[in-house]
């Protein structure tokens, strides 16, 4: 019990640190994602790259590195981030098509476009992300912190509210007399 208090207890001064980096990053640089050890999260648009990750998962994508026929990039074009897979290389720059798209993209992807390179997903945890930033989001955060608070103090709210009864134990009678 002590050590699951000691995580719990690690998790939030971790949450709480991420929160504050997050805020301040924001604040410095408005209309930017923020990176985490490196990485910048980013939600799948769309259904393109089915089967590999679908609509609403989490990416998590890695500052550009080698890019190589096969690795997943993210890119912009026309003020939207597009993520697809490379299937030629030129000097030009970068043939690109989504698994669930029978063509390949009509214009080259110059490496300046690039902003990063596919590393991992979490299903649907992008889906999840978004539905928490709303409204009914944080009502359901706030009413669940509400409940984990009530469940750390509720012998403290019994007694405050008169509630809480005291028991007597038991002593069973020895049958022997």
């Amino acid at each position: 019990m002590k050590l699951l208090k000691k995580l719990l207890a690690l998790l939030s001064i971790g949450t709480f640190v991420l929160a504050v980096y997050l805020v301040f990053f924001t604040i410095q640089h408005p209309g930017d994602m923020p990176k985490i050890f490196g990485l910048q999260p980013v939600k799948a648009a769309s259904g393109s790259m089915e089967p590999t990750f679908s609509k609403g998962d989490l990416l998590f994508m890695k500052e550009t590195g080698a890019i190589r026929i096969g690795s997943v990039l993210m890119y912009e074009q026309n003020e939207v981030s597009v993520t697809h897979r490379v299937t030629q290389i030129t000097e030009e720059g970068f043939r690109t098509k989504g698994d669930a798209n029978a063509l390949e993209d009509g214009a080259l992807v110059p490496p300046e476009q690039v902003k990063g390179i596919y590393l991992f997903h979490i299903p649907s945890a992008g889906w999840l992300i978004e539905q928490m930033a709303g409204g009914y989001g944080i009502i359901t955060g706030a009413t669940l912190l509400g409940f984990i608070a009530l469940g750390k103090y509720y012998k403290t709210v019994l007694k405050v509210l008169g509630l809480r009864k005291k028991y007597v134990r038991y002593k069973p009678r020895s049958f022997d007399s």
